[in-house]
């Protein structure tokens, strides 16, 4: 049951992922915003998992989790920087908009 909502929960991450990413960009750019975000997966899936559990085996759960929080707040950091200069109200107006009516709210 925890594979199913951890999968569920994924599949509605990387949705609403995508609408937001394309909020923030022209349109002529949001093909390649939605690659880059996917990229970012696949690196993620292809070199993350391994290099955590190479260092977990290694040097212990507790490191391999210090790692990857290490580069979560390395990632975050820069992002926040290029975060959406328009007004809140207007991004989140425009974002539930597309949002909503996909889960019949």
């Amino acid at each position: 049951m925890a594979r199913i909502l951890t999968g569920l929960a994924h599949g509605v991450f990387f949705s609403v992922g995508a609408i937001i990413a394309t909020t923030l960009v022209p349109k002529e750019k949001t093909a390649s915003t939605i690659a880059t975000m996917f990229s970012g997966m696949t690196v993620a899936f292809v070199a993350g998992i391994p290099l955590g559990t190479f260092i977990g085996q290694h040097f212990g759960w507790r490191a391999g989790a210090t790692a990857a929080s290490t580069q979560r707040a390395d990632a975050t950091t820069p992002a926040a920087g290029v975060r959406d200069r328009r007004p809140l109200d207007e991004t989140l107006a425009k974002i539930g908009a597309e949002v909503l009516p996909v889960f019949h709210i």
